[in-house]
């Protein structure tokens, strides 16, 4: 991730490299980012029909469990 945000920097993305680096170091950030990146994906297959097809990888710890293990039947596989 560090190679990744100094490569985005230097590429003129610090935006981007700035809203990496806080989900990668921040648990609250991360977890949000995920389920703003599931809802999304989930939306667009279930418009489509294709919500069966989504498969959305997510570690979950015991304050998260409760929220993907309802997500299960959009798509979520929990590790």
């Amino acid at each position: 991730m560090t190679r990744t945000c100094t490569a985005l920097r230097e590429a003129g993305f610090t935006d981007s490299a700035d809203r990496l680096e806080t989900v990668s170091t921040d648990r609250e950030a991360w977890e949000n980012y995920a389920r703003q990146t599931f809802e999304a994906h989930a939306r667009l297959y279930e418009a489509r029909g294709e919500s069966p097809k989504l498969r959305f990888l997510q570690y979950v710890g015991r304050g998260t469990r409760a929220f993907w293990e309802s997500q299960v039947e959009r798509g979520a596989l929990l590790l």
